[in-house]
């Protein structure tokens, strides 16, 4: 085929790649031919100067028709970008991950520096053992963690371990998207561990909520308007969450139809393989 340009999410130039298109699809758990028919779709409606968001949706739109429950997966980045507009949610959501994993958490901690007060996003502990997280997170498509993220990350870190010397305590930098190869670079350098999309390898964010089906409530698609107003001021970010409610009690006194209800279940049971 010709050599195509279209424009990634940080607004540059690369050349389209079906081999990109294929294991997009199947790392959201398409078959090899939900695949290829996600390539070739891409192929006949390419243009150059397309973005990637909008070749995104052509394969999103292609699996979905066939597989709900890939075409939700394929979703997870973009499920996670919109628990926002604030950096809140998700700290509140990493609290939640944390806690499945056996934590005990607390969100907005102050821990004293040596030199100055810090606010810790999330306090993590398990026995005697502290994590210490904060959560970097971007709303925006194509936002990367950069170098003088990770430098201000470990500078703060850094006046918290002075003034904290057991030795049970954990730094770690949560981001919702990737990292630059800087940072990536300095924060290995500095010893100061960090979790990204896709970092560090096979044990990056996206494989801490695939791999227990932690998903986000906003992955699923009835979670929007009036729906996602009320699952959002009861507090509930994860779908096991949602599911743990009693839906009947979900819809009472809500302005919410008992069908709506019962789409949003169904949807939260086939992304989690739940048939309660």
């Amino acid at each position: 085929m010709a050599r195509i340009l279209i424009v990634n999410s940080q607004g540059e130039t690369e050349v389209f790649s079906p081999k990109k298109v294929w294991r997009s699809a199947r790392r959201a758990g398409a078959s090899p031919r939900q695949a290829q028919e996600a390539v070739e779709a891409t192929l006949g409606q390419v243009t150059e100067g397309m973005s990637t968001q909008d070749i995104y949706n052509i394969i999103l739109s292609v699996v979905r028709k066939e597989s709900p429950l890939v075409g939700m997966r394929l979703n997870l980045k973009k499920a996670i970008q919109s628990l926002g507009p604030t950096g809140f949610p998700f700290e509140q959501y990493i609290a939640s991950l944390w806690r499945f994993y056996e934590y005990g958490t607390k969100t907005g901690v102050m821990w004293q520096g040596k030199c100055v007060p810090h606010e810790v996003d999330v306090e993590a502990s398990k026995g005697k053992d502290i994590e210490l997280i904060e959560c970097k997170y971007r709303v925006q498509p194509g936002g990367r963690l950069d170098l003088h993220d990770l430098m201000a990350s470990w500078a703060y870190f850094y006046d918290i371990g002075l003034a904290n010397k057991d030795g049970h305590i954990h730094p770690l930098v949560i981001t919702n998207n990737k990292l630059t190869s800087e940072a990536i670079a300095y924060g290995e350098c500095m010893g100061l561990n960090m979790i990204g999309w896709r970092y560090p390898n096979n044990r990056g964010l996206e494989s801490i909520i695939e791999s227990n089906k932690l998903y986000p409530v906003t992955i699923l698609p009835s979670f929007k308007g009036y729906v996602a107003e009320v699952l959002k001021n009861k507090n509930i970010l994860m779908v096991k969450d949602l599911l743990a409610m009693n839906p009947q009690q979900l819809a009472k006194g809500q302005h919410i139809t008992q069908a709506s209800v019962d789409q949003l279940y169904k949807e939260a049971q086939l992304i989690t393989g739940s048939t309660t």
